[in-house]
């Protein structure tokens, strides 16, 4: 429903902002039925140009007919055999992982066709080639088999469970009769700390606890070169995998900070089709110009890699765990044998979460990022290696 309901959203849009001139126009005309309305828009999309692939539409239109039944709960009996033609289920209940595979693929396919009926992009861009986009199908895991698509997900949860034993000794140590690290602070001093300071105390506490070997650090420090091991692993199959080092990351930093800078936000949400790597590079670089203003000095192409590497980097380090692995948590236990080799992690891991962030907030929040946090965690890190 949610899907449908977006799509026409995105069709009543267009044809409000282009009025008469829309493409869209023959979508609205009240005397069609749904499957007229579809086979007029396939017409229409060919006839701008825009060379839409049928059978994206006609799944469209079973997929439009299965919503219909779950609002009214009832079928029409040629709503009925189309949906069963297009290979879905009249039982809504029999939907399987396969149907909502080819419903999120229908899905972005449509917001792509409707982006190109702008008629800047249309101008720029002309008759394009039949383009399709196809969504990674995620494969079930088969008892005692997995494929090395899968390593990431399971290196990152591995990673993630580790740094929650971490965490669990830092509380232990940090709130323990001996260590504990508001034992010195009054009442009112402890409520006017800053949040900020409050960690740096709870984390510092934790430290000392650890240099004199408190029960449990022991256990800590076995998992560093496990957490090494896993950690370059994981990096192989993500960032390597794609070609995405640190110069490229600081790179991708320079070009998104500067339309920052510039606030040269996306205009509409078609900057996602960016990252779709069939799309060639001639739309790419029209959708960049339609959707950005105010990026004067900087080329198109490094905009589109920028991007791109951005996007990627947000999907590689999807939330703050890292960071505060090899930041914080490590830098508490750690021996000074292994310290020079953590600053390397914690430069690539910092430099890739502040990627994520700018990348962020440029193109869904269209504002300033914050990145003081990780200011502050290097900082932290510094005073915890000492």
């Amino acid at each position: 429903m949610f899907m449908v309901g977006g799509i026409e959203a995105m069709i009543q849009h267009w044809k409000e902002e282009f009025h008469a001139n829309s493409i869209l126009n023959e979508y609205f005309a009240k005397d069609k039925n749904n499957y007229e309305r579809i086979h007029s828009l396939i017409n229409a999309f060919k006839g701008a140009g825009i060379n839409v692939d049928d059978e994206v539409l006609k799944d469209y239109l079973a997929i439009k007919y299965l919503r219909n039944t779950i609002v009214h709960a009832r079928w029409k009996k040629e709503e009925k055999v189309w949906v069963e033609q297009r290979g879905f289920p009249t039982d809504t209940r029999k939907l399987t992982e396969e149907h909502w595979h080819k419903i999120l693929e229908v899905n972005e396919n449509m917001m792509m066709y409707i982006a190109l009926t702008s008629p800047e992009l249309r101008k720029r861009i002309g008759e394009t080639d039949v383009i399709k986009i196809r969504t990674k199908k995620e494969e079930s895991l088969k008892p005692l088999i997995i494929r090395r698509e899968n390593m990431p997900f399971l290196i990152y949860q591995n990673l993630a469970n580790i740094a929650s034993e971490f965490y669990g000794w830092i509380v232990k140590a940090a709130t323990s009769d001996r260590y504990n690290w508001h034992k010195d602070l009054s009442d009112q001093q402890l409520n006017s700390l800053s949040h900020k300071d409050a960690k740096r105390l709870f984390y510092l506490a934790a430290k000392k606890a650890s240099k004199e070997d408190f029960n449990g650090v022991s256990e800590c420090r076995k998992l560093i070169r496990d957490i090494f091991f896993f950690w370059n692993l994981y990096k192989q199959e993500t960032f390597d995998r794609n070609d995405v080092d640190i110069k490229k990351m600081q790179d991708s930093l320079t070009i998104l900070e500067r339309l920052h800078k510039m606030k040269s936000y996306p205009q509409n949400p078609y900057i996602s089709l960016l990252c779709k790597q069939e799309l060639p590079p001639k739309i790419k670089t029209e959708i960049v110009k339609c959707c950005l203003r105010n990026y004067e000095g900087l080329s198109e192409t490094k905009i589109i890699d920028s991007l791109r590497i951005g996007k990627l980097t947000y999907d590689f380090l999807p939330d703050i765990t890292p960071v505060l692995l090899f930041c914080v948590y490590l830098p508490i236990v750690i021996d000074e044998n292994n310290v020079e080799e953590l600053s390397n992690y914690k430069d690539f891991i910092l430099t890739a979460m502040k990627l994520h962030i700018v990348w962020y907030f440029l193109v869904e929040k269209h504002e300033s990022p914050d990145t003081s946090e990780l200011l502050f965690y290097e900082e932290l890190f510094n005073e915890l290696i000492k």
